[in-house]
């Protein structure tokens, strides 16, 4: 890693944060064999 990779960008941590949640949602759901509606998966890329 450079440092120009470990730069600070304002909202990164945020936008990292939420996108581990929806993949772990995501998994979770397929693993319970319980497909995500296509409209809940429309609501999720809105969110952040």
């Amino acid at each position: 890693m450079t440092d120009e990779d470990q730069v600070h960008v304002p909202g990164e941590t945020l936008h990292r944060l939420v996108h581990a949640y929806k993949r772990r949602l995501m998994h979770a759901m397929q693993a319970a064999d319980m497909p995500m509606p296509i409209s809940h998966k429309r609501v999720m890329k809105w969110i952040v």
